[in-house]
């Protein structure tokens, strides 16, 4: 699952931050707009994807944008913490969650 963010200019002033996940196999997308790319909204978001997401992700992977720092990575976290076999790997680049094995986010 690959999950990126753009910016969005509707007009003078008004910029929006969107989220777009990808799962690049089954080409399942999920998409939400924020008034910032905060960690904050990247944590929201990551429980928007597994909300909306009829399967398990296999991994999450992220650019490693400042977005995805903080609250997004205690999120992550706290999704290992409360799930059987979460595995997390962090490499270099881009940064990747690993979440296999997961029995259920709900």
């Amino acid at each position: 699952m690959e999950i990126d963010t753009k910016e969005l200019r509707l007009r003078r002033g008004v910029i929006l931050k969107h989220f777009s996940a990808r799962d690049v196999v089954s080409r399942w997308d999920v998409v939400e707009v924020h008034g910032r790319a905060t960690s904050l909204a990247a944590a929201r978001f990551l429980d928007t994807l597994l909300d909306r997401l009829p399967f398990r992700p296999g991994a999450l992977q992220v650019d490693g944008g400042s977005e995805f720092a903080a609250e997004f990575e205690q999120a992550c976290q706290q999704k290992a913490s409360r799930c059987s076999g979460v595995t997390q790997s962090r490499s270099t680049m881009p940064t990747g969650w690993s979440l296999q094995n997961v029995p259920s986010f709900g």
